[in-house]
């Protein structure tokens, strides 16, 4: 088991200031509501939708928040005022319906309310007639999945799921759904490692008629799954590499899984040989990730620990060690 490539960085503290106390207080209407108006803009409606002789009788708003309260409204108008909202990030989807109730046209939005003020939103309604192709592309690092398994749904915004194609190859997923009629449809996409999910997304797609909807999604930056080494023997050792030839000694680090807080566990000279062996007397047995930083001076580097990305294996590791 190897740590690799131990370089010197700067230290970065990210540091987050919190009130020590703080008392209850009663918030006004104002500072819970805002008002927001919507506009419907019917020349862009007017070029989305087909010729016809009926055009949009009527719109079906639905709001929801992000703290999951909803409203739904039906307007006769395409600018629609809203007198108190609660206050945050909205995410809207307008129906536009024609003298028969049937939907010709739809379109989504979001804006964030923002309390005792007036905020403004422009949906654009987009033709529900005629058919499109979905072009998806989804990468990750291979190097970093060791099991990888992708979960892919595509539904209405309705909550109807729609069949899509595509294949996996290594790091790479991709496929053309043709056929799919216009309108918009909710993508959700997520990367397993095994049974663990390491990265995923929620996307809204835009499906137009004869129009081909590019899809292209960066799975590179993942929570990585973890590989556990059991181990039993009286001791293990461990090894890293190093380009910092100007390193005095380096120190190694060791802190419970699942845990926060790292722990000096000793010293180790610099040389050609770099590794550390750890025996039950410098640490009892039980399950545990290790760190190492190089020390140059009184500057000592970022740690490295067997959850970066340059270890090896790269998906990272800790070790569950038992007495024997």
């Amino acid at each position: 088991m190897k740590i690799l490539s131990k370089q010197t960085y700067p230290l970065l503290w990210l540091m987050l200031l919190l009130p020590l106390s703080c008392s209850p207080m009663l918030l006004s209407e104002r500072e819970t509501k805002g008002e927001v108006n919507i506009k419907l803009d019917p020349l862009t409606m007017r070029s989305a939708l087909p010729d016809g002789d009926g055009g949009p009788a009527s719109y079906i708003i639905e709001g929801t928040h992000t703290s999951g309260a909803v409203f739904n409204i039906v307007s006769t108008a395409t600018s629609v005022h809203l007198p108190e909202l609660l206050t945050g990030e909205w995410t809207l989807h307008v129906r536009a319906c024609d003298s028969s109730d049937q939907v010709i046209a739809e379109g989504t939005g979001s804006l964030y309310v923002e309390p005792g003020d007036i905020s403004y939103l422009t949906i654009v309604l987009y033709d529900v007639s005629g058919t499109g192709t979905l072009d998806l592309s989804l990468r990750w690092n291979e190097d970093l999945i060791a099991d990888p398994v992708l979960n892919l749904n595509l539904t209405t915004l309705t909550g109807d799921p729609v069949s899509i194609s595509f294949t996996i190859e290594a790091g790479v997923a991709a496929g053309l759904t043709t056929g799919l009629g216009a309108g918009f449809y909710k993508l959700t996409a997520s990367l397993l490692d095994g049974e663990t999910v390491v990265a995923g997304t929620v996307e809204t797609v835009l499906i137009a008629n004869e129009t081909l909807t590019a899809v292209d999604l960066d799975f590179n930056l993942i929570n990585k799954k973890e590989q556990q080494f059991d181990l039993t023997g009286p001791d293990f050792t461990i090894s890293w590499d190093s380009e910092d030839l100007s390193a005095d000694h380096y120190r190694v680090y060791y802190r419970e899984h699942g845990s926060f807080n790292w722990v000096l566990l000793g010293i180790s000279d610099s040389g050609m040989d770099l590794d550390f062996t750890i025996d039950n007397t410098m640490l009892a047995y039980g399950t545990y990730d290790f760190a190492v930083s190089s020390v140059s001076g009184d500057h000592e580097s970022e740690f490295h620990s067997s959850m970066d990305d340059t270890a090896v294996p790269a998906t990272g590791w800790y070790i569950n060690w038992e007495s024997p």
